[in-house]
């Protein structure tokens, strides 16, 4: 079953926010609960983030440090694709984590994408 963010209103509605960045951290809780975003399918996961929620190249590399794509880590964001229904979750670095591997290789796996 996958998750999806609560819906306030059942009706189709559009909400555009342009606000001074110190007051963005108030809105946090509501970031932590979920927001469906409706985007075309089939770009890569830097292109939907960069080119459609306008979030900058350098903060995407700088602070968003671990991604992930329905439920799996995600390392190569040029490279993965976001398909239609797609979930995707983004977090600043979680010193610690580790999650199983996928390949069989190791049990576990650390998350994030490497430090540049």
């Amino acid at each position: 079953m996958h998750y999806r963010p609560p819906y306030f209103i059942m009706m189709e509605k559009n909400l555009s926010l342009t606000i001074p960045s110190r007051v963005l951290p108030l809105f946090f809780p509501l970031f932590q609960k979920g927001v469906l975003i409706k985007i075309l399918s089939g770009s890569s996961i830097r292109d939907l983030i960069v080119n459609n929620l306008g979030i900058s190249d350098d903060y995407l590399e700088e602070r968003i440090q671990t991604i992930f794509l329905n439920g799996k880590a995600v390392d190569d964001l040029q490279a993965t694709i976001v398909p239609d229904g797609a979930i995707m979750a983004l977090s600043a670095a979680m010193p610690g984590l580790a999650v199983p591997r996928s390949d069989g290789a190791a049990p576990l796996l650390p998350c994030g994408r490497p430090s540049r």
